[in-house]
């Protein structure tokens, strides 16, 4: 998908976003599947505009951006430690998926990615890596999902791990 703001459409900031987003399920035994998902996302500022606002930047960390760690610890950090986002995120997700009934499933997980500022090249060796199990329930008022993440390496003073609750829909 893409975005474009300001420039001939007007407005008071001038950028562009480009987000590429991929998910491949191959079947395996029975009804487990493998999730594969890649993601490369993009913004840069033109024209008139310095940098990309803070509210279009990307973050990582979270239950559908690297799991394990806390939302929006992943990537450019202040002097105080909060998060400025980034102008560039890569997140590679592998999952099984194990339907246990109709409306329960199972699954584990592998993840990994980062988020770099504007004058950040990307590198695979700072990626954040994660893995885990997790749990979705459909019920009849929307799906709900459980996520445990354990962090492959952590910096010194991080958790170990992270738990994750979320609401809604997959697609």
């Amino acid at each position: 998908s893409g975005e474009v703001a300001g420039g001939i459409l007007q407005g008071n900031n001038d950028f562009y976003k480009i987000i590429l987003d991929h998910n491949l399920y191959i079947p395996l035994i029975k009804d487990t599947a493998l999730r594969l998902r890649g993601e490369y996302a993009y913004a840069n500022a033109y024209g008139e505009s310095a940098k990309v606002p803070i509210f279009e930047r990307f973050f990582g960390g979270g239950f559908d951006v690297i799991r394990g760690y806390d939302e929006r610890s992943i990537g450019p950090q202040d002097e105080n430690g909060e998060a400025l986002g980034g102008n560039q995120r890569i997140v590679l997700t592998s999952e099984v998926i194990i339907p246990i009934s109709k409306e329960f499933r199972f699954l584990t997980f592998f993840d990994m990615g980062d988020v770099y500022g504007p004058d950040e090249d990307v590198d695979i060796g700072t990626f954040k890596k994660s893995v885990g199990v997790g749990a979705r329930l459909y019920t009849p008022f929307g799906l709900i999902k459980v996520d445990w993440g354990y962090k492959l390496k952590r910096e010194e003073g991080e958790s170990a791990s992270k738990v994750h609750f979320g609401f809604g829909s997959l697609f």
